[in-house]
């Protein structure tokens, strides 16, 4: 993502412990993730951030930018399929459903509420 939103001079932050494990297909991993971190370098406008961490006998991952965030009435129907909050932007707004398909797939859950840069949060939570 650094590339292909280089000219926004995205600043990212990722903290994620080398230790940690997930006992999933690094296909869904991969599906998930570069979705949510490809939304937040859309609307971010200069920071990404990226953390994980052990909770509740699984793993939390915590994908936040400083954009415009979505608005509170919005956070839970963005993650349905076809539902889009910018339709300026170009996108099909299948990408948070298919992320929200997968990590449902492990039993795991997602959530969208505002971040403290001011942006979207997205707030991962898989078993380990």
């Amino acid at each position: 993502m650094g590339k292909v939103y280089r000219d926004k001079g995205i600043a990212f932050s990722v903290d994620i412990s080398e230790s940690l494990s997930l006992a999933a297909d690094s296909q869904d991993v991969f599906e998930v993730m570069g979705n949510l971190i490809e939304n937040a370098c859309k609307y971010g406008k200069k920071s990404v951030r990226v953390h994980a961490r052990t909770r509740n006998a699984g793993i939390e991952i915590i994908i936040e930018d400083d954009g415009p965030g979505v608005p509170t009435e919005l956070q839970r129907k963005i993650l349905e399929r076809g539902a889009r909050v910018d339709t300026a932007q170009p996108g099909q707004g299948i990408g948070l459903s298919v992320a929200t398909d997968i990590i449902s797939a492990y039993s795991g859950s997602i959530e969208c509420t505002r971040s403290p840069q001011g942006g979207a949060k997205f707030t991962l939570w898989l078993p380990s």
